[in-house]
């Protein structure tokens, strides 16, 4: 992603069904705990899916080593030629590297929730508690701390 020192992707190699439904990829995660609001009404796929298929995929983690606005995020993304990563992604993520996110927290942008009720935009990331693997909402408009990962796809 080009030689900008305040965005260091890692990248994985992560296979992705897209066929899969919600509640499927998030089972294959076998998180110890989840927020159960993580669900298809709340997360449906964009009109034409997500995708379709079993595709392997270079996912990119990157780490802006700094507290880091969504705006600049996607700014950066679209500059480097990538698109945020979306929710199946993510769950892909979790579903083949399980103790990446024992490591740091790992977040998707792509796919949001706005949570009318408490107004703002959601979006998922896989933390941990304790030792304990979790899938959780964050809340896109707080940001992230420079320690966390948020996933990219080349567009």
């Amino acid at each position: 992603m080009g030689s900008n020192p305040t965005f260091t992707p890692e990248i994985l190699r992560v296979p992705v069904n897209y066929d899969l439904s919600l509640e499927e990829m998030i089972a294959a995660g076998k998180y110890d705990w989840q927020n159960n609001n993580i669900n298809i009404i709340n997360f449906p796929p964009p009109a034409g899916g997500w995708g379709s298929g079993l595709v392997n995929l270079d996912v990119e983690l990157a780490c802006f080593n700094r507290f880091t606005e969504p705006e600049e995020v996607l700014y950066k993304f679209d500059l480097y030629d990538r698109r945020p990563g979306v929710l199946p992604e993510l769950l892909a993520v979790g579903a083949e590297y399980p103790q990446k996110q024992i490591e740091f927290p790992i977040v998707q942008i792509g796919s949001v929730w706005p949570d009318l009720q408490r107004g703002g935009k959601r979006g998922v990331y896989l933390r941990r508690g304790n030792k304990e693997r979790g899938l959780a909402f964050i809340w896109l408009e707080h940001g992230f701390p420079g320690y966390y990962r948020i996933i990219a796809v080349k567009k």
